[in-house]
């Protein structure tokens, strides 16, 4: 079976996941199977159906791509006082923060890295891992505290506490891998200062890093954030 195909097998914490490919047909020259693996997490309040419906609303991914976009618990989340789809829990967005909801982080984080053995073992080589708003924050998590290995990670409108455990609880002799970052100018709920901290920190411990803004763009997503995220996918590593 090819892998896309054996991606919408693939489970995360015993639920199925999003397989999203480029509408084109794979198996051809012209139309090759994907090589390129995205791990996609979502923001609060969605699901993986609901970022895929999001993207494809934007961009369609290259042809030797497949994006997989897992969809995070439902449960009581704090910062709302309601249940909802959250990878972790909150109590402020605030880089001044002094809380991280480590328990449920490194629950998501162990479900990362089997998602990731999986895909292996189903013949990914090449796997990206990243997402939106507090699925970046996950996501840099996972591949910079809890080692789950992957060849990149991106983090989309997304932001560390200054005292986050992954400044002082990370070991990056080993791999390391490279980091996008892409962030709306005008981003009311996490300014754009906030993610540039986050960077100047990582890049101190060794990570190597891109980062993007985009005048006018808010807490969101746009065409030229996913055409520019798809680009630096297709030549970093490569």
């Amino acid at each position: 079976m090819a892998l896309a195909g054996l991606l919408r097998e693939v489970r995360f914490i015993g639920s199925r996941v999003r397989v999203w490919t480029n509408t084109g047909v794979t198996g051809s020259p012209q139309h090759p199977e994907p090589e390129k693996v995205i791990i996609f997490l979502h923001g609060s309040g969605i699901t993986g159906f609901g970022m895929e419906k999001w993207l494809a609303s934007l961009v369609q991914p290259d042809l030797g791509t497949v994006v997989v976009l897992p969809s995070a618990p439902m449960r009581e989340y704090m910062l709302e006082g309601k249940r909802s789809s959250v990878w972790h829990q909150r109590k402020e967005v605030d880089i001044k923060a002094v809380d991280e909801d480590l328990v449920g982080i490194d629950e998501m984080c162990e479900g990362l890295h089997e998602i990731v053995e999986n895909m292996r073992t189903n013949g990914a080589e090449d796997i990206s891992l990243g997402g939106f708003s507090m699925g970046g924050h996950l996501a840099l998590h996972a591949a910079y505290r809890n080692n789950v290995q992957v060849e990149r990670c991106f983090a989309l409108s997304s932001f560390l506490i200054e005292t986050s455990a992954v400044f002082v609880n990370s070991d990056r002799s080993g791999w390391c891998p490279p980091l996008y970052l892409a962030h709306g100018k005008e981003d009311r709920i996490v300014p754009v200062e906030w993610a540039r901290e986050t960077r100047d920190r990582l890049e101190q411990e060794g990570v190597k890093s891109k980062m993007i803004t985009f005048k006018g763009l808010e807490h969101d997503l746009n065409k030229d954030v996913m055409t520019s995220l798809f680009d630096w996918i297709n030549t970093e590593g490569d």
